[in-house]
């Protein structure tokens, strides 16, 4: 399997993607709703070729080309993403970590949270968690206000096979808001872009940003840490 940028996908990359603490069910001990756990990008970026920039902070935030559907946070169902490039998978990833806080339908039937975004393929642990994850109305992953970056893939980047995607942006759980990171490893299967696992991760709070553009250059430096993040397209 072609490996590129930093991170290794297949077997490796989902048993390290794995590890969510039991904070996704009952609230994790650093304050994140759905649990902390360790940085898993960041052994990824350490190795990565491509030249850390001396004051990354200091840049402005560029617009991907990633359109995220938060109107999915609204709706009974989500399809798959069926577009098959990095931009498409990082398309769907988001949409899928909206729909999967947010949606009625995932507060109605938890249990069928992890066969919606992740049919055979999801990662057994992830779909035990998402099965018992404590939801309430409201809530909402409020991606279009924050930012995502394509870690890695396998396969070429033209046709990729599997991608690494993360999701930074406010989480509101019973009223309570903190920012937080979705990551995970979407698939593409025959019927478009499976999640094969997905996952919060705690980060350093912001002082007061509701959006990634509010962010001072010290807050995204440690909110946003890391290589490769792009604010959301708008949409047009």
């Amino acid at each position: 399997m072609t490996v590129h940028r930093s991170a290794v996908l297949g077997g490796a990359t989902l048993t390290l993607l794995v590890g969510v603490t039991a904070g996704l069910v009952v609230g994790g001990s650093g304050g994140l709703p759905w649990g902390s756990h360790p940085d898993a990008a960041s052994a990824a970026t350490e190795t990565s070729s491509t030249p850390v920039p001396r004051t990354p902070s200091e840049q402005p935030l560029k617009e991907g080309a990633v359109e995220v559907d938060q109107a999915a946070e609204d709706a009974s169902s989500v399809g798959r993403g069926a577009i098959r490039t990095l931009d498409g998978a990082a398309t769907a990833f988001s949409t899928y970590a909206v729909w999967v806080v947010g949606s009625p339908a995932a507060l109605e039937d938890p249990a069928l949270v992890a066969e919606t975004i992740g049919g055979t393929v999801i990662n057994s642990a992830d779909a035990q968690l998402l099965a018992g994850m404590q939801r309430s109305a409201g809530d909402t992953f409020a991606a279009e206000d924050g930012a995502y970056r394509v870690i890695g893939h396998s396969g070429s980047a033209e046709r990729p096979d599997q991608v690494m995607v993360e999701v930074a942006a406010p989480l509101s759980v019973k009223g309570k808001t903190r920012w937080a990171v979705v990551g995970g490893v979407v698939q593409w299967t025959s019927e478009g872009w499976t999640v094969a696992s997905i996952q919060p991760r705690e980060v350093p709070q912001p002082s007061d940003a509701d959006q990634a553009t509010d962010l001072s250059s010290e807050e995204r430096a440690k909110t946003l840490a890391g290589l490769g993040w792009r604010l959301f397209a708008d949409e047009r």
